[in-house]
């Protein structure tokens, strides 16, 4: 009993592992974000409690970032495992293609690849919580990629391309956290 008990722990914290990556990243973005906002004499303002604990799949904005030009709408998006693709379509769905490497004793071997089934992604709410105020700045809606894979690509119509960060993918600006961090460094600049 003590054995079952024992191979039941060990499944449960080595399935925890990838949620414990996103909560320890998302701890250091909300860091990292209310330092820049200060630095650069922008405002954060959370869409609701737990603003940096926002669920890919949910369909609300978390927080945004208002900037004397420009509001940002962000809604977080996480990846579970770092040594995975993302795959955007352009049709709305995204799904993650993961890799199965066999070595061989001269270091190299053939490398097989997995997608998982694409998942429709929700219409997000980029204006809940949106201010009357704010309708005189430019309205960026974000998706930011808080913790991402190793790649981010956009499949259209059967040819797959490689998607960096600023690119405009389903209505969507895709920033990782640097990414944006440095946005808002350049349109502080730039006043």
């Amino acid at each position: 009993m003590e054995v079952y008990i024992l191979i039941g722990s060990i499944v449960a914290v080595l399935a925890a592992i990838p949620f414990i990556r996103i909560f320890c990243k998302r701890l250091s973005m909300k860091r990292r974000i209310t330092r820049a906002c200060l630095a650069e004499g922008a405002v954060l303002h959370p869409a609701h409690r737990g603003w940096h604990l926002g669920r890919r799949m949910g369909k609300r904005c978390d927080f945004y970032i208002e900037t004397p030009t420009t509001v940002y709408a962000v809604k977080l998006f996480a990846s579970h495992k770092r040594s995975q693709y993302l795959i955007f379509t352009d049709d709305g769905c995204v799904y993650s293609r993961k890799f199965l490497n066999f070595i061989s004793r001269y270091g190299t071997g053939p490398r097989y690849s997995k997608d998982s089934k694409p998942r429709k992604l929700p219409d997000y709410d980029f204006c809940f919580g949106y201010k009357d105020e704010w309708a005189s700045k430019e309205f960026c809606p974000v998706l930011l990629l808080n913790p991402t894979s190793i790649e981010v690509h956009r499949n259209a119509v059967r040819k797959e391309t490689i998607v960096s960060s600023g690119e405009t993918v389903a209505g969507m600006t895709l920033h990782t956290l640097p990414s944006l961090l440095n946005e808002l460094e350049r349109s502080q600049s730039a006043q």
